[in-house]
């Protein structure tokens, strides 16, 4: 018989909270307002990523988010890296 796995369940309230954050850190890392990197990250499916595999992005730290996400949207067509 096998065991239900764990489901985790995020408030929507931490999820904006840490993908504001994110959004913050991305547009400090790059020179650009908190709008401008949110309009990137959505742009180039930045926050699509974010919100569809959370569990895992806010385990990680936000340097290391930063870059990853930065050369995930570059792969989209974004320009930054």
């Amino acid at each position: 018989m096998t065991r239900p796995t764990a489901i985790m369940a995020y408030s929507m309230t931490d999820k904006m909270e840490w993908t504001l954050i994110f959004a913050a850190e991305f547009g400090r890392r790059f020179g650009l307002t908190l709008k401008q990197a949110f309009n990137y990250l959505s742009r180039f499916g930045g926050i699509k990523f974010v919100d569809e595999h959370y569990d895992y992005c806010h385990t990680q730290s936000f340097q290391s988010m930063v870059s990853d996400m930065a050369e995930y949207c570059h792969r989209k067509g974004g320009a930054l890296i």
